[in-house]
């Protein structure tokens, strides 16, 4: 089954764009492609995750959002 990245790397950078500075680095994209061909169930992940992002976008102030993992 053929899986179309290029969407579910922009659901993640979006994601990423607006969550503040991140503290930890976690994989790498290269990394994260190569997962996503063999295993559909990142792909659903990252949808969800994106949705639930939304949510907390929707529910909270974007400076919240935006601030440090640790004051």
């Amino acid at each position: 089954m053929s899986t179309d990245i290029a969407p579910l790397m922009e659901l993640l950078f979006d994601i990423r764009k607006n969550s503040g500075i991140c503290e930890t680095s976690g994989l790498n994209d290269t990394e994260i492609i190569k997962f996503i061909t063999l295993d559909s169930n990142l792909s659903r992940a990252i949808e969800e995750a994106h949705v639930y992002h939304l949510g907390l976008r929707d529910e909270f102030d974007s400076e919240l959002l935006m601030s440090p993992e640790i004051d």
